[in-house]
This record gives structure tokens, sequence and C-alpha cells, in this order.
């Protein structure tokens, strides 16, 4: 048998290899080699992961896989052994132990930099990096800081102060609890001119200052501004007239100074001036402050006030008939000025002499102030203002209004009784023209009464009654008028005459009747006869429930009529102007009013004249309105009436009753008794004469009031009733 016999080489350890060769730790750490990976290598090209035992060289200890480095930098070698029967590898691993790294301090690049007084310069291009103990660097962002008075940051912007020099602007930067700072020196030049400035006084306390350039003006400080060597206060004020130019700025003082330093000026010297300092808050446009090394001049105000505006003519009220200048609400004056005024048809100039000026006291004027007076009255011509300061500079004329027109006294009248003005057949006044109503007597010297209002369109029209007061003028009293512009410039002022004094004599005794054919003003007195001292006016004022308004004149009687006892004025007593015709006057067709009397100064027109108070027959001045001829019929016998539909009349009333023949005649025929409380009754027969109304004629009605009062007269188409069962 044969054998085969197979002989194996022997497998061997042949290396041993890390998976790190080498480290870097701090002195005094502890190194984990369980983080290094040991591979053992055999001679049949296999290999696996092993377990080395470790040890230390050349310094520091090792302990269940940790080393520890000693205090001292330098390379440690360590040493890494594996063994396996009779074969034992080794691999060597170095550490290099060093110091920590310290963040050492910054450093900024530029470290200097050049910039106007009161310009800017951003930090953001400023580099900074920070510094290490192993002499690395890295770039980081910094903090930046000032000094007070050393200028001023927002954000990265960096504004220099107004004074010249080298000021710090701090970086600092914190890592690890450890901060350092740099700074980098600004250096602040002015190469840039002061503004200069030139100084006048405008007012009596205020003064234009006029700057080589352009200005701004931001935190101005007064107490940076000295004048006559005292700092001004937060009353005193600044600002810029761009309407003048940029350069241009008015400081206005809380206080007036004095009459001679506004007239004559103030010269620097011996502590007198004005100065500006640092820090006032005035610059030119590059930023640069206007500062003066020393006090300067004040020139003296040689400055004209502006001219009166529209604004402030629009408060003046130029009265003719008053003779004065009054203020119609509160004026504020540009300066302490006089203001003076001049009439003329042509446009003054400078050398024209002013009509009137007030004191120069004021710088305005409180509404309902007089502002001058006792002035010449003007006939015409154009109203001009203008102010002339306390230094005597004059400013331009200011042409305000036309001194109208009067109104022609004959298209006027005076009323007493309506407290108002009559207009007669011709317009009066224009859009917005006032008529101011004046009167004057033995014991008052012309004097204003009262205002109307703005006329309308076409002004004040014709017959227009226009009420201006709730009180009368004293009888007796020359009444006066004059037209106030809507520009508040007042005409001449004419007279119209004399308000008479009211009939006080008639009070009492006057009536209306029905004087047949007409209708008239009776006298009930048995004791008395009147003569008419002027045209009396016979009015019914209606009531309220009326449909018309205010008063119905029903006619005028003659100056110099006689009205005797129980009578009525004779035929041709009335004024056709007013009344139906000269024999009588008109009906009154409302449902009644109260009689009212007035006396009227004889004229040729129904405005003509004025009228005085209204007097009343009290009692007497009831009037009845027409009979309501629906609710009577007329009973077959001719000779009654009954009341039929409704109820009418008051207590005492009395129905007269007429009948009208077809040639118009009218005849009474009698009256009915007077009516019981509650008036006529429905269904009431009244008697009224005892002989019938003729078939062929038609009955009217006019009620009689309690008063004595005969209403107007009504005719009725006669329809029979029913005879009353008796």
């Amino acid at each position: 048998m044969d054998f085969i016999v197979t002989v194996s080489q022997q497998i061997t350890l042949s290396s041993l290899v890390l998976s790190k060769e080498n480290d870097t730790m701090l002195i005094n750490g502890v190194y984990d080699l369980s983080s290094i990976k040991a591979v053992a290598y055999y001679s049949n090209d296999s290999s696996k992961e092993v377990a080395a035992v470790w040890s230390a060289t050349n310094g520091g200890f090792i302990s269940a896989d940790k080393f520890t480095a000693p205090a001292t930098e330098g390379v440690y070698i360590l040493e890494a052994r594996y063994s396996e029967g009779a074969d034992t590898k080794t691999a060597g691993f170095s550490l290099l132990v060093t110091k920590p790294v310290t963040y050492e301090g910054i450093i900024l690049m530029p470290q200097t930099g050049t910039i106007e007084v009161s310009s800017t310069y951003d930090l953001s291009l400023i580099k900074a990096w920070a510094l290490y103990s192993n002499f690395t660097t890295r770039e980081v962002g910094v903090t930046w800081s000032v000094n007070t008075g050393e200028g001023f940051l927002s954000g990265n912007i960096y504004t220099a102060p107004a004074a010249t020099g080298y000021y710090p602007v701090k970086a600092v930067y914190s890592e690890n609890g450890v901060s350092h700072e740099s700074a980098f020196v600004v250096s602040v030049i002015n190469s840039k001119p002061v503004p200069a400035v030139q100084a006048q006084f405008i007012s009596e306390n205020t003064i234009r200052l006029v700057f080589s350039e352009n200005i701004t003006i931001s935190n101005f400080d007064p107490s940076k501004i000295l004048l006559n060597s005292t700092a001004l206060t937060s009353a005193d004020t600044i600002e810029i007239r761009p309407e003048l130019s940029l350069s241009t700025a008015h400081l206005r003082l809380a206080a007036d100074l004095t009459s001679a330093e506004q007239i004559e000026g103030i010269v620097a010297a011996n502590g007198k001036g004005l100065q500006l300092l640092a820090g006032n808050g005035i610059k030119s446009a590059s930023g640069i402050e206007a500062v003066t090394a020393s006090a300067i001049d004040i020139a003296k105000d040689t400055v004209a006030p502006p001219a009166p505006d529209s604004a402030t003519l629009s408060k003046l009220m130029f009265s003719n008939g008053q003779s004065f200048i009054l203020a119609l609400d509160t004026i504020q004056y540009a300066e302490l000025s006089q203001l003076e005024f001049y009439v003329g048809l042509t446009a003054p100039d400078s050398s024209s002499m002013p009509n009137a000026y007030e004191m120069l006291s004021v710088k305005g004027h409180a509404k309902g102030d007089i502002i001058m007076s006792e002035f010449t009255v003007f006939s015409g011509g154009s109203i001009y203002y203008r102010f002339k300061d306390r230094a005597g500079n004059l400013s331009g004329w200011s042409a305000y209004g036309v001194i109208p027109a009067p109104p022609a006294a004959e298209n006027l009248t005076w009323t007493n009784a309506r407290r108002a003005f009559k207009v007669s057949s011709t317009a009066v006044a224009k859009e917005g023209d006032r008529i101011f109503v004046y009167y004057s007597n033995a014991s008052t010297p012309m004097k204003f009464k009262a205002s109307s209002s703005a006329a309308p369109a076409g002004g004040f029209a014709p017959y227009e009654t226009v009420v201006v007061s709730d009180t009368i003028i004293e009888a007796g009293s020359t009444i006066m008028y004059s037209i106030m512009s809507p520009l508040n410039v007042e005409s001449q002022v004419v007279s119209d005459g004399v308000i008479p004094a009211p009939p006080t004599e008639l009070t009492g005794h006057m009536r209306l009747r029905h004087d047949l054919p007409n209708y008239g003003l009776a006298n009930i007195s048995d004791t008395t006869s009147v003569t008419l001292l002027n045209d009396l006016r016979v009015i019914i004022e209606a009531l309220p429930s009326s449909s018309t308004t205010g008063y119905a004149i029903l006619g005028r009687i003659l100056k110099g009529t006689v009205i005797g006892m129980g009578s009525t004025p004779s035929a041709g007593s009335y004024s056709t102007l007013e009344s139906k015709d000269a024999n009588g006057l008109n009906e009154y067709s409302d449902i009644g009013g109260l009689l009212k009397l007035s006396y009227v100064t004889p004229g040729t027109a129904p405005a003509d004249g004025n009228e005085s108070e209204f007097v009343t027959s009290v009692p007497g001045n009831g009037v009845p309105g027409p009979v309501p001829v629906e609710n009577i019929a007329l009973q077959t016998d001719g000779m009654s009436i009954k009341i039929v539909n409704s109820a009418f009349g008051y207590e005492g009333d009395v129905i007269k009753v007429f009948e009208v023949t077809p040639a118009g005649e009218t005849i009474y025929k009698g009256s009915t008794e007077p009516a019981p409380a509650g008036g006529f009754a429905s269904g009431a027969v009244l008697t009224f004469t005892d002989t019938p109304i003729t078939s062929t004629n038609t009955p009217a009605f006019a009620m009689k009031s309690k008063d004595q009062n005969e209403g107007k007269k009504t005719k009725k188409t006669p329809t029979a009733a029913a005879p009353e069962n008796k």
C-alpha cells in the first residue's frame, strides 16, 4: 500500500499594524488608546484585529488603555505589543503634547483715519483679526464705542464732533470669556471755512441773520447765542426763511429791545453785540457750525414791515358814520407798528400823507377795538392801509374797498311800528351790502341803531320791509342811513326826516265801521273830536292762526282830517296810495286780527313817510274776520237767518245784515242780538229786521266784534231754509 504524506508550512505572525501612527494632545491630558485599532498580519497573508498591550517609552503613563500626558511639551512614543505563541510583534505610536492655544489680542486695519468736523466715517470698512498663542489669526467682528463728547455712533457710522482733534474709537472682541480691545484713532480736521454772518434788526424783537452760505438748524441751543453778553433762553427761537433764501434766518426774541437799539442798531463793543458760540446748532450745508470769534454788530432796522394782507384787512371796518376804524376780530401785527389809512381817487405813493393813523403802541387789536377815530367824513374814493414800524419804516399801501355811494334817502323810510326800514319803488343797495341805521335828537348825537342783513342779489327789493332791530327809535329823532359794503367800507350817512310820535290821542276812540257805501275808521267817542297830526295808517296785525303773516294795511287817512264825535272821516279824506279810494279803507279778508294805528309823515308814494310805533284801542283792537256765509241760511220770511252746518263766532259778536241791489247799492237791514257764550250755536234762528230783504237783492253779512270793530262784508246767494216749527 502506498502512502501520501503532505507536509504543511507553519503559519507565523509576521507584523503588527496600527490604524493611526501619530496624533496631538494637550499637556496633562488623557488620550484614549482604545480608539486605535491594532491588526496582526500572518505569513499566509491573513490578518485579524487583535488587542495590543500599550506601554509608554519616554514619559507619561498608561492605565487601562488611557495615556496621561506629562506636564511637559514634547513628542512621546508609545509602543503597542502583541504576542502569539513564540512570536511577538510591536508597533510605535507618537503623540505631540502641547500647551492649550489662547486668545491673546486684536489687530485693526487700518488703525487711523482722517475726516472733517461733524462728518461721518463708516467703521464697517475697518477689518479686525484676533491673535492666538500659537501665532495664528482669525478675522472677527468687533463692538465699537466712543467716549462722551468725542463724537457719537449710530450702528457702524461714527459722527465726528464739531471740534478738531484726535478721537479714539474703541473696538472690543470677546472669546471664551476673554476680552481684548484696540482703538481706531480718528483725526478730526476742519478744512472748510466757518460761515460768516451779518445781523440786522427788522423789528422790535427780531434780528435777521444772513450767512455767507446756505445753512441748516438742528438741535438749536439758544444758550450758545449771546446778545449783549447775555445768553438767550428757550423762549427765544430761530427759523430759516426760505422765502428770502436758505442762507437767511430770523432770530425772534421773547422780549422787545429798546426803541433806540432798533432805530440806531448795536455796535459790538463793551459787552454789546451778538455772538454765536460753538454748539449753537446752526451749520452750513457742508456741516461747519456757524460761530463768531467775538461779538458782531447788529445793524439798525431799515426793513419795511410787510404791507397789510387781505386776512388783516378783512377784519377792519371803515365807518364813515361813526368816524372810526373798528377791529371786527382779533388782529395780530407782524411787528410793533401803527396802522395808517388814506382815502383817494388815485393810488397813494410812499410820500402820500395818511388821512389818519393810530398811536404807535400795539402789536395788534382785540375784537371790538376802535383802532382810530374822529377823522373827516369821506364822500368817495378807495381805501388804502399801510404800516409804519417803530423805526419809521413804511410798508407799501394796500387797497381794500371803495367807499360806496350812500342810499337815496327818498327810497327808504323808517317804521318804528315794525322796527324796520321800508323800500320804495326802487331797489336799494347791491348784493352783499348792508344798510346801517343811525338816529339823532336833541339829547343824543348821531348814534348807530342797527344793521340789516346782507342784501340778496339785486339788492333790497321794491316795497320790501327789512327788520333790523327789536326796539324802537325815540320819537322826534332824525333817521339816517348808510351803505356798508361787503368789504366793510361805509358810505356817507344821509338823513331822511324825523320819526313822528305815535297817535296816542286816538287810543280808545277808534273802531272799524261800515259807513255805507264805504268802510272807514269811526270815532266812537261822544265827547272828543280829533284832528290828525300826521297821516294816520290803519293796519290789521294778523292773528297767529291767520294765513296772512305780519301786517295788512287797510289804508291811510290824510293829515289834518277831523274825525268828529261818533262819525267817520268825510269823503275825500283817505289817501288813494294805500286806501280803497279817497272815501274809504280796504276790507280785511283774513280770519281776524288786531287793529293798529300809527302816524306817518305825509308823502307821495306808499313807502314815503317815516312811521311811528303802533298804538291800539284798548279795549277795541280785536277785528273779526269775514262771516262764514256757508253757515248762514236766510229764512223764507226774509227777516231772519238760521245758523247751519256748525257754530261760529264769540260771545258778544253781532251779525250785521245788508242787502245789495243789482245796481250795486248796499243797504243796511239790521243786526242780530249779541252771541251768547260759545258764539252762535248751530240751529239757532236769529231775527235781524222787521222788513224783509227784497227777493231780487243779494244778502250780505259782516261780523261786529264785542270790541265794536266790524269785519269784511260778504255776500251770499239766498237759499231758503225750512220753516221753523213753533
